[in-house]
Parts: structure tokens; sequence; C-alpha cells
């Protein structure tokens, strides 16, 4: 039998965490199963678990966890895990110590994030509740449940596409913990949420109608989260389908004798579905594009007579096409088709705002030159058939690319076309990567700004190779990674 994404994942996960061992020793493993429990890990934060939970481990264990291929770095001085690393690892903590190490673990991280995670910067600030979860959905699964399903359905009313995204990554990466718990019904609103703000309807109600009660509710830890419109409409006609088709006359089931009940709603909606319902498309301007090139190959003009007869249409019809007016669907097809044009490339997608905390667009675009990605401004961003004016291109191989607009008040949201970013990428690792660049440069920018970053070199072998290590005195302590002499920041 084939092994899954999930087993090949794990697998090498396995082999990750074997190979670490064998290069360091079982102590070293034991100062990365603690090392797994935070979400986001700094070399601080690691010698503070080193010095706390596993002091039996030489104090170069911290800087080879870090360092090894168990760690990949998402910022200045941030790592993080694999997340079948981090499952692994912390499977193995649990097996190792039990619950109360979790406890424990939990505890010492809030009260960390507490004292360490402090400000009004927004990025700060996201990496503080996002620890917080990380630590209560391991040690108060419900409280994390609640919270995330409190924010989560808030996102999802303000429509906050990117903050939506956010959780629903964050989400992805705690759900070992929340489905032991039996909060699998979040996970799962998670995901449909992605997907209906990706534009995916029915694949948003395939995941949601399994959950939601009658009245398309959804309660998770006493929270009644948020289920739009559109969806709950979806669910009921998926209803009113699968009753259709055994009511009689009058929308009323038996079996035998027997007469089922059936709800007004449902009745009303199987009555007015037996009507038929007339739906209206329009082309784009790229695909009015395509249409005139098709045109051109077969000698026609744009209103010429023997189109209007191969596609069954009149020529008022055909002249609303070309005005970019909507026009009934079956017209819209007939007309594409007596071309030899796929319509749907023809009606086009559509771009998506997304909120976002981007204020400085020199940092913005740095950020996209770090990661590879050539910059554009005042420029088009292309959708899936489709374009538009905006301040900054992020210009992606591909068909798509993600826009940036400036706002009245002097932040910037992004202007994307998801489903037709999704033919290539993976709209969240993507999204989130540029964030996540963005949030350190800015706070690199700042530190530089306040005089705050020092180069700070060893005493003893003037090497730059320098990490923090605690306080001492009150004073900040620092360690050299070349002789392992340590300092005060003096």
């Amino acid at each position: 039998m084939p092994t899954t994404s999930k087993e090949r994942e794990m697998q090498i996960a396995q082999r990750r965490v074997k190979g670490f061992t064998q290069q360091f020793g079982e102590a070293h493993r034991n100062l990365a199963r603690h090392a797994a429990f935070p979400l986001v890990l700094t070399p601080e934060l690691l010698y503070q678990l080193w010095a706390n939970f596993v002091p039996e481990a030489p104090w170069t264990a911290v800087a080879r966890v870090l360092l090894s291929r168990l760690c990949r770095q998402v910022g200045y001085e941030m790592y993080e895990m694999d997340i079948a690393d981090r499952n692994l690892l912390l499977r193995e903590l649990k097996e190792e110590f039990g619950q109360e190490r979790f406890d424990e673990l939990g505890e010492f991280l809030l009260d960390y994030v507490a004292q360490v995670l402090v400000g009004d910067d927004p990025d700060t600030q996201d990496l503080a509740q996002a620890q917080e979860w990380t630590a209560l959905a391991y040690s108060k699964p419900y409280k994390a449940a609640r919270e995330l399903a409190k924010v989560l359905s808030q996102k999802v009313q303000q429509e906050d596409i990117g903050e939506v995204f956010r959780l629903v990554s964050l989400l992805e990466t705690l759900a070992q913990p929340l489905i032991k718990s039996g909060f699998r019904p979040l996970l799962v609103y998670s995901q449909g949420m992605k997907s209906f703000f990706y534009g995916n309807l029915k694949e948003a109600v395939a995941q949601l109608e399994e959950i939601v009660d009658e009245e398309s509710q959804l309660w998770v830890a006493d929270v009644n989260l948020l289920v739009p419109e559109q969806i709950k409409n979806e669910i009921s006609e998926s209803a009113v389908a699968q009753l259709e088709e055994i009511v009689d006359e009058e929308s009323q089931p038996w079996v035998g004798d027997i007469s089922l009940p059936v709800p007004e709603q449902i009745k009303n909606e199987i009555s007015e579905s037996k009507e038929p319902k007339a739906r209206n498309l329009k082309a784009t301007e790229h695909g009015l594009e395509i249409i005139e090139k098709a045109i051109t190959r077969k000698y026609w003009e744009k209103l010429d007579e023997r189109w209007v007869r191969a596609s069954n249409t009149s020529v008022e019809i055909l002249e609303q096409f070309w005005q970019k007016l909507e026009i009934p669907e079956d017209d819209f097809i007939r007309i594409c088709e007596a071309v030899h044009v796929d319509w749907k490339i023809i009606k086009g997608s559509h771009f998506s705002s997304l909120r976002t905390k981007i204020t400085d667009a020199e940092i913005f675009k740095k950020s996209l030159r770090d990661l590879g990605i050539r910059v554009k401004t005042n420029a088009d961003v292309r959708g899936y058939g489709i374009r538009t004016r905006v301040d900054i291109v992020a210009v992606l191989e591909g068909e798509c690319d993600i826009g940036l607009a400036k706002n009245s008040d002097g932040s910037y949201d992004y202007i994307v076309d998801l489903w037709g970013l999704a033919k290539k990428y993976n709209q969240i690792e993507l999204i989130n990567s540029i964030n996540q660049k963005y949030a350190v440069n800015k706070t690199l920018a700042q530190a530089k700004q306040r005089g705050v970053i020092k180069k700070m070199k060893c005493p003893r072998c003037s090497s730059n190779q320098i990490g923090k290590r605690g306080y001492f005195q009150g004073r900040e302590n620092y360690i050299c990674r070349e002789c392992g002499t340590q300092f005060t920041d003096f």
C-alpha cells in the first residue's frame, strides 16, 4: 500500500530526530523535546528551557539544537520546527514525563510571555498571543479552543481575510492537542473558512455541513462560531437536494404509511427549486482580448452575423457581451463556444482585498527583494484573466501576482486573486512568509533608529558569534559561541 504524505512526513521526522540523537546524544534529544513546546524559539527562550528543565545537558546543546536540521530560522534570532518534527518530539516528551510536564511548560511559557513579549508593536502582540495559545493548547485545551474560536469568528465577521489565514495556519500547527481534546470541529471550521475566502464555496459547504446543527449553527467551547449566510443557504440547498427526490408533490416524504416531518423552510426551498433560476455572466477585459484573437483567426467581425447564428443569440446580446455587461449564462457560453474558447476563462476570476499591518512601503519592498521576489511600483497586478493598478506589485512566476494598495489612512491592503494564485502557490505560506519578513525588517529598522542594536564582540576572542543567555545581576548576559566565554552588556 502506498504511503500517504503525512506518513512520509513522519518518516522524515523520525530520521531527522534519530540522526540528531546519534550525533549529539540523548541529553540533546531531551532538550529538543522541550524546545518543541513553544511555537517559536529564540536563543534566550531555549536557554531558559535548558536551565529550568534540562540542566543535565551541556550548555552547548542550546546552540546545537537551534543550528541543527530540527530548526529553521524564520527571523532575527527566531526559529521554528517543522510540524512533523514538533509532533514527534512532543509525543516523546509526553511519553517520558507525562501531562504534568506539559502543565509545567505551559505555566513557564505563559510567565515568559508576560515578562518578555510586551509592548504595543502589533507583531510582538501577535507572537505573544500565539505563544499563549500554544501553552494553553497543551495544558488547558478548553481555554485555548474558546479563545481561538472567539477571535476566529470575529475575524470572519469582519472579513479580515489576512487574519483568518494567519489563524488557520496557527490552528493547523496546534491541530494535534486540540483534536485529542475533542475540538476537531474548530479545525474543520477553520478549513471551511479558508475555502470560503478562497472563493471555493462548494468545498466550504462540504466541510461545514458535517459539523453544523440542524439550524446551520456551530458551537465550540461555548462559542457560537459565525457561519456566513452564503454557506448557510448552500447547506440548506444541499438538504433540499437530498430530500427533493423522495418527497411527493406536496413536499412530503413517506415511509410505508408513516409521514416524515419536513421543516417548512426546506419545503419552501423545494418549491422554489422547481422554478427555473437564471444566472448572468459578463466578460473581463482580458477575456475580451482572448475572444478578439479568436474571431480574428476566423476572419469575423465583433458583431458578425455568422457568429450570431453560430451562437444562436442576437446582435443585441453580442453587443452587450462586448460592452462587458451581464448577459444570460446560456448566451455567454454559446458565444464563447462558437469561437472555440473556454467560457470560464473569459468570465475570469476576481481580486480579494486582504487587510494587512503594513505601513512602510520601502521596508515592504526590501522584504520582497530579500525573499528573491521582483518588485514593481505603480503597476498592474495580475490575476487569472484580470488585472488592476496598485501601488506595489510582488511579481511572481505564473499568471498571478500579489499587489499592495494604499488606503487613505496610510495602511495597505493586499490585492490578490486567491483562486488564481492557488494554481501555483500555497497562498497562506506565501503571504505568511512575506508578512514575517516584513515584521523582522521593520523591527530591525526601529531598533536601529533607537540605537538598540550593537555590534557585540567577545572580550576574550573578539568573535562576533554572540548569543544571549538571560540576565546576571540585573544586566543582560551574553555567551560567545566560539569559545564559551560569558559576559554582561558593559
